[in-house]
């Protein structure tokens, strides 16, 4: 199933109420109940940081079919997430960090989704290459990830994280499981030339 030429990564600003929305109905497909956004809730944290939704669409049909949340989150709350007592919707907007600085940040992918019809085609890898595009783009901005976790809570979640290098950290108390890798020495998991460039960059970031 050879799509690609059809499929477009938005991001930023090209992400408009009517996108989210469309997110939000696939977590309703993906998901269990108690993990399903709201959109006033991603609406929020999207205001608080622009930068965080990756989207991928189906421009034949001009819609969402695939969404990544890769969220920048304060130290003090990174470091009580970590733990599993907090559940992804429970994020306050007020931990959520902006890219107002250079630095290092610990990031979270809250969201991975994508609709099961495309799940055999090349979207994984647009969407996996897209989180290394991102980080690219960020690191022209002097931003670079020092820890990236995530709270998965599905099987394709779990191969999807372990496609990064992630490692398992604890069971949640929600019954998901948080995954962690470490850029910092680089233990980022890379398959082409697009993770050769981010390793190459990260490698010569001196500032740890």
């Amino acid at each position: 199933m050879m799509i690609s030429k059809y499929l477009k990564i938005i991001k930023g600003r090209e992400i408009k109420d009517k996108e989210l929305m469309k997110g939000i109905e696939i977590d309703k497909i993906v998901y269990p109940d108690e993990y399903q956004g709201t959109f006033e809730v991603c609406k929020a944290w999207q205001d608080k940081n622009l930068e965080i939704y990756i989207f991928l669409k189906d421009i034949r049909i001009d819609e969402v079919i695939g969404c990544i949340n890769l969220m920048p989150l304060s130290d003090e709350f990174y470091n009580l997430f970590i733990s599993g007592k907090y559940m992804d919707l429970e994020i306050p907007v007020s931990e959520i960090k902006t890219y107002s600085k250079p630095g290092l940040y610990k990031m979270c992918l809250i969201s991975i989704t994508l609709l099961k019809e495309y799940r055999d085609s090349e979207a994984i890898k647009i969407l996996y290459n897209a989180i290394l595009y991102k980080l690219i783009e960020l690191s022209k901005q002097g931003i670079y990830c020092h820890e990236l976790l995530a709270d998965v809570i599905s099987a394709d979640g779990e191969k999807f994280c372990k496609s990064f290098g992630m490692k398992k950290v604890v069971e949640s108390s929600h019954k998901s499981t948080l995954y962690k890798v470490d850029f910092f020495p680089f233990n980022f998991k890379i398959r082409d030339e697009i993770g050769e460039n981010l390793k190459v960059i990260y490698k010569n970031y001196t500032n740890v």
